[in-house]
């Protein structure tokens, strides 16, 4: 509210006066402040009508319930930046509009460069454009970090403990790798003021009485030894210092916690064969040593970026044990992971992040594990009373689907025989059978023998659409997205139920004129997925649909195969190491096992019950289904639930 220099009436800040239509000049603001200091010590907006008195921000519904009108916008507009600035008295200020659809209350907020506004409905928790309610809540936060004018900004940071295991989990570009940075203390949080950032004597304050500001302050202090495993994108290990070196002879050079443990943690890790220098190991290898490299060393705050990618089911398991062992009480453990089943074991505490990926970035408080996923799948966060995802992740499967051709028979058996091979890899398949619109699943350790499996399949069938492990598009790196599906499949993407059920969920519509060259992995993926089921085939080969994809995106790519598969009344066979991705998509399960790289034993398609429970009982763990979800949730070991399981030998259990 502004004060009118001509009448002296309180009025909504506008160009006249709402009184005596005069210009408002040289007025004089007369709003309130009010914040609650939450218990992560920052700031966060009460349920009443936040304010800014530097800014002069007055929200639409204190506009309407104090002067009764609704401000509409006239045919001609607003005026000029350059007027605004003149009339205002306000310079080098940015302006947004939003617009609310119900009332067309037009509402002028300036903001400058270091503030953030978050607005949501304060009934429904609605964003803006979705809300039914009238009223509007502007959430005033001072970013944590901003990479630049228009660039990402993180507005908050994740709250970690000591003593316990802190998850991190959220879209990609969503901003957990800055969180990453900031806490490990290799970038330093500027608040927003990017040409002139703060020092730590400004930073420390902004996180008080919160368990950041004793963090800070012991990094500030450097009495705070930090250890952090970056996350593992490709196997190019070109610019590391020990590429040339033996990888056991650097595990034994960097140690601190003694022989003994060393070894323990390359047992634990299947780190054997180590006589090689660094840059010949394989994917999951560098993985697995990366991991090793924290491990075996003494720190007082443990980091993991993405530890699981590359690594099988059992490989994911035993690393998950591997940081769960590094936690003591005087110690920090984060991480930040892509794997629901990864999260779900090995942390006590999960903080989310949500946003609009690219653009910002907002950390929660932490959660129990339970109540974390659980939220995060909903999309609804009842502490701020805020919806962040406009629909919910569930994993309940719906049956309702209408075929192509009603005409087309449901059961159409695919028969594969035995399959032998000796000399490198000694393979042995059992053979089996498929139905149409089946989903199997193909599970097992890495180098067993199952993308030879899906090769085999390829050969015995003259049309078959495989989408391969490892996506190349060479020669293409220079055409756009749009001419590339042109090329590959230029009937299929013209196909309005196509685009419907594969195109637009995965946001391949949004990628058209982006050259094919400047794709990130996650998109690479995407792109690779659409182009496999918008083949004209028999059956579909899909190996690793998850590698490079968030939970979100992991979650959007299994409905999308299963619903488009059982549309079109095609079978699909996918090789996945995701237990969430395994548990959603699988009608039958083809279980592999054997010693890397010297012997693979496939077994003949059984059911989803029976094939996951052969596979926990291996991994030596249980795991229930959330009623609320549908979600498979592990049980922790010891714990009434997992004793009571494997008792009855029921080591994944629907009920």
């Amino acid at each position: 509210m502004v004060l009118c220099n001509h009448c002296g009436s309180n009025v909504p800040m506008a160009f006249k006066c709402t009184v005596c239509k005069m210009k408002l000049e040289n007025f004089n603001t007369s709003t309130e402040v009010r914040f609650v200091n939450d218990a992560a010590g920052q700031n966060q907006a009460s349920g009443h009508i936040v304010k800014s008195v530097q800014g002069g921000i007055s929200s639409s519904f204190e506009r309407k319930t104090e002067t009764g009108n609704i401000v509409r916008s006239a045919q001609g507009g607003l005026s000029s930046s350059s007027e605004r600035s003149t009339k205002t008295g306000v310079e080098d200020q940015s302006k947004e509009i939003v617009m609310d659809k119900l009332s067309e209350l037009r509402i002028d907020v300036p903001q400058s460069s270091n503030t953030s506004f978050i607005k949501h409905c304060i009934k429904c928790g609605l964003r803006v454009e979705k809300c039914p309610c009238e009223s509007v809540q502007d959430f005033y936060v001072v970013p944590t970090h901003k990479y630049g004018h228009e660039s990402f900004r993180l507005l908050r940071l994740p709250v970690t403990r000591m003593g316990k295991v802190l998850g991190i989990v959220g879209a990609n570009s969503i901003g957990k790798t800055t969180s990453v940075k900031i806490l490990a203390g290799e970038l330093k949080p500027n608040l927003g003021n990017v040409k002139n950032p703060p020092e730590w004597e400004e930073i420390i304050p902004h996180f008080h009485d919160s368990e950041l500001e004793s963090y800070f302050t012991r990094r500030q202090k450097k009495t705070l030894k930090v250890l952090v495993k970056p996350a593992l994108k490709e196997t190019k290990v070109a610019d590391w210092k020990c590429k040339n070196f033996w990888a056991n002879w650097v595990l034994y050079e960097v140690q601190d916690r003694g022989r003994e443990v060393l070894d323990k943690i390359c047992n634990d890790l299947e780190l054997h064969n180590l006589e090689r220098c660094v840059e010949e190991l394989s994917a999951d290898e560098l993985q697995r040593f990366r991991i090793a490299l924290v491990a075996v060393r003494k720190a007082d705050v443990y980091i993991f970026d993405n530890p699981s990618t590359f690594l099988d089911v059992r490989q994911r398991h035993k690393a998950a044990q591997v940081i769960r062992s590094l936690l003591r009480p005087d110690c920090y453990v984060i991480v930040v992971e892509n794997d629901l089943s990864v999260v779900d074991f090995v942390a006590d505490e999960i903080c989310l992040l949500y946003g609009k990926p690219g653009k910002y970035g907002v950390a929660t408080l932490p959660f129990s594990v339970k109540e974390g996923i659980n939220v995060f799948l909903s999309g609804y966060l009842p502490r701020e009373q805020f919806r962040f995802r406009d629909d919910s992740l569930s994993f309940e499967v719906s049956n309702n689907i209408t075929p192509q051709d009603e005409y087309m028979k449901v059961y159409g058996r695919y028969q594969y025989s035995d399959i032998s091979r000796t000399g490198g890899l000694n393979l042995n398949i059992v053979g089996g059978e498929f139905d149409n619109s089946q989903i199997v699943v193909v599970v097992g350790p890495r180098y067993t023998g199952k993308s030879l499996f899906l090769e085999f399949l390829e050969r015995m069938h003259p049309r078959v659409s495989y989408k391969r492990e490892h996506i190349g598009y060479a020669g293409c790196e220079l055409a756009t997205v749009r001419r590339h599906l042109n090329c590959l499949i230029p009937g299929t993407i013209r196909d309005c139920r196509f685009r419907v059920d594969v195109m637009e969920p995965l946001g391949i519509v949004q990628l058209f004129e982006q050259s094919v060259s400047t794709l990130s992995a996650s998109a690479l993926q995407k792109l690779a997925i659409t182009i496999c089921l918008g083949m004209h085939a028999d059956y579909y080969l899909i190996d690793e649909p998850g590698r490079h994809l968030d939970i979100e995106q992991k979650i959007c790519v299994s409905k999308v195969i299963k619903r488009y598969t059982r549309y079109i009344q095609k079978p699909a066979v996918v090789v996945e190491h995701d237990l969430m991705m395994l548990y959603y998509l699988a009608d039958r399960v083809v279980l592999f096992e054997g010693k890397p790289h010297v012997t693979g034993i496939g077994h003949a398609p059984q059911s989803l019950v029976s094939g996951m429970n052969q596979l926990l009982q291996e991994l030596n763990i249980t795991v229930r289904r959330d009623p609320a979800n549908m979600v498979p949730r592990i049980n922790k070991v010891g714990s009434l639930e997992d004793e009571e399981q494997k008792s009855a030998g029921k080591y994944f259990s629907e009920d």
